[in-house]
């Protein structure tokens, strides 16, 4: 409760020293900030306007350093617009975060952020959420989460905006921006091995991360496994001719060290190195098994195959969002022990296609070229 306490009054007098310094705003200037660096909704909205706009300072503010290498990459991307990178967590990232005219981000920028404090702030986030965020889980608002934020429908808008605490109206339905490469043909190339591509995309269960999150008694998914169990799931894999791409969460620390012939581990910092994003894996999938992972919602514009594994959501004690009624109202496969992952797999290799969201509650038919829509809406 002290440390609690200690917390606010901070906020208080940095928020109110802040009002007090001008600090002249370039209309020209646009900022980014996601988890992990240069990713999600942010990384595509920023590559669409990088593309078709000019004359623009475009600034990612960074938690980490990026090498010389990945720096001198991006800026021969850049020839019509200027390209910063400068450390968030500094008076210069400060600087930049309050002289800009807009700034998008996927989780909150500064814990002293709020209404009027600098630039216009819209909140892409990361996903449409399932599990409790915001209100749901706190009860009340701890932070402030933008001037607006943008959904896939009308029942996630009403969602977001208790959620955020913002006004429905600033609750934009222009689909995610990150979701742009799974409806368009501008697929990057993955070699697949005439295997067909199954990702398997969990969410953490716990973290220390940005705060203590404890929401399963499990460390990882696979504790949730038997013994062997991927030992198993290989074979049947190799039965299916199907190749399974587990990608781990940025927030979660599990390594699989065994090495397998239908079974590949990614993390974060293997798709950095093979220059590949989450959605590009997930443009060219064949199906898709998670838990209650957000690219759930996502994988609805994909109309293939979804896989959910269901005694693992039984575990999870933040709790769903009511209002989704998601296990009801999803068209997916229930998987609960290697059989179901069998009956999965032909699915995918007999190339099935699924509509997941048949009430067109989760997704509309209009959220999609959100990049697009987000970039005129807000003049850039």
């Amino acid at each position: 409760m002290l440390k609690q306490k200690l917390f606010n009054l901070i906020k208080k007098i940095i928020t109110f020293v802040l009002k007090f310094i001008f600090i002249k705003k370039n209309y020209k200037k646009i900022s980014f900030i996601s988890f992990p660096d240069l990713s999600d909704n942010c990384w595509y909205l920023f590559n669409y306007i990088n593309n078709n706009r000019e004359n623009l300072i475009l600034v990612w503010l960074i938690d980490k350093n990026l090498s010389k290498t990945k720096i001198n990459t991006l800026k021969k991307k850049i020839k019509n617009n200027k390209l910063l990178f400068i450390k968030k967590k500094s008076l210069k990232g400060i600087y930049h975060f309050l002289s800009s005219r807009i700034v998008f981000f996927t989780h909150i920028p500064y814990f002293f952020s709020q209404k009027n404090l600098g630039p216009t702030q819209v909140n892409l986030w990361h996903g449409m959420p399932i599990k409790k965020i915001g209100v749901y889980r706190h009860k009340k608002l701890l932070y402030y989460y933008g001037d607006f934020a943008i959904s896939t429908s009308s029942l996630y808008s009403e969602i977001l905006s208790k959620a955020f605490g913002i006004h429905k109206k600033s609750i934009l339905p222009f689909g995610l921006p990150r979701n742009d490469i799974l409806v368009n043909n501008n697929k990057k190339f993955f070699n697949k091995k005439n295997l067909k591509l199954v990702l398997w995309l969990p969410t953490f269960r716990k973290t220390e991360s940005f705060t203590k999150i404890n929401d399963a008694k499990n460390e990882n998914f696979l504790m949730e496994w038997p013994l062997n169990f991927l030992d198993n799931l290989n074979i049947i894999a190799k039965k299916c001719k199907v190749l399974i791409i587990i990608k781990t969460h940025p927030l979660d620390n599990l390594k699989i060290l065994k090495k397998y012939s239908n079974i590949s581990y990614l993390n974060n910092n293997n798709l950095v190195k093979m220059n590949l994003d989450l959605h590009e894996l997930i443009s060219v999938s064949d199906g898709l098994i998670s838990d209650i992972s957000s690219v759930i919602i996502d994988y609805i514009l994909k109309k293939k195959p979804l896989g959910l594994t269901v005694d693992s959501i039984k575990t999870f004690n933040r709790g769903f969002i009511d209002e989704l009624n998601l296990l009801n109202n999803l068209n997916y496969y229930r998987i609960k022990n290697i059989k179901d992952f069998h009956n999965f797999f032909n699915k995918v290799r007999n190339n099935e296609t699924r509509e997941i969201d048949r009430k067109k509650i989760f997704y509309s038919k209009h959220a999609i070229n959100s990049s697009k829509k987000i970039t005129e809406y807000f003049k850039i």
